[in-house]
């Protein structure tokens, strides 16, 4: 168990944000155009397509810093965990004896969702560099996170984003089995996109 749950889930600071969306905005021709509204770097939908085209040397630079961000070894870790602590990591405990669930805060998740669509990037940076089972390990990290947090949520915003984030990562995973061929490719249309994997780091 990871008694830091929420630490690692809604806190850690991600990196390489600023640095990519300055990049961003001086340049809008990159990764062939890529502006969302949940987060601002490469499309999680075409990133890995992209592979095969090739990226320029600003392109590769990019996804270096987005790939190589050292908060990847907290969410790696967390992914691998077989249960969290996401409250005892948000509050100090015992909780008082006037403590009701109306008073919590609203926990915000912005960040953590930003490390769904990027680990998607860190796979293509992978890929790119011949460097299959590490693109791989990096898109079932983010479904085992996705997994871990659902599963020990303890509010319906936390499941929802943790079956959300699942979901970035299974469609990531698709993906590349679609790029590379992968025979594994019909295990994920047997199972759903959403769900390629049931346990995706065991």
């Amino acid at each position: 168990m990871l008694p830091y749950g929420v630490s690692v889930v809604s806190r850690v600071a991600w990196g390489p944000s600023n640095t990519v969306q300055r990049s961003i905005a001086a340049d809008q021709t990159l990764f062939n155009g890529f502006n969302r509204s949940s987060w601002d770097g490469p499309n999680n939908t075409t990133i890995l397509a992209q592979v095969k085209k090739g990226f320029s040397p600003k392109e590769k630079e990019l996804l270096r810093v987005i790939a190589t961000a050292p908060a990847w070894k907290k969410y790696d870790l967390f992914a691998r965990a077989t249960s969290a602590d996401l409250v005892g990591g948000r509050f100090d405990l015992p909780l008082s004896p006037d403590a009701t669930m109306w008073a919590m805060p609203v926990p915000k998740f912005g960040a953590t969702k930003e490390f769904a669509y990027a680990s998607v990037s860190r796979a293509a940076r992978h890929l790119s560099e011949g460097r299959k089972d590490s693109a791989e390990l990096a898109l079932r990290s983010t479904i085992s996170f996705g997994r871990v947090m659902a599963a020990n949520s303890s509010t319906p915003i936390e499941q929802l984003v943790g079956t959300v984030i699942t979901g970035i990562g299974s469609a990531g995973l698709h993906e590349l089995y679609t790029i590379t061929k992968d025979s594994r490719l019909g295990v994920c249309a047997l199972m759903g996109v959403d769900a390629p994997i049931v346990n995706a780091l065991k």
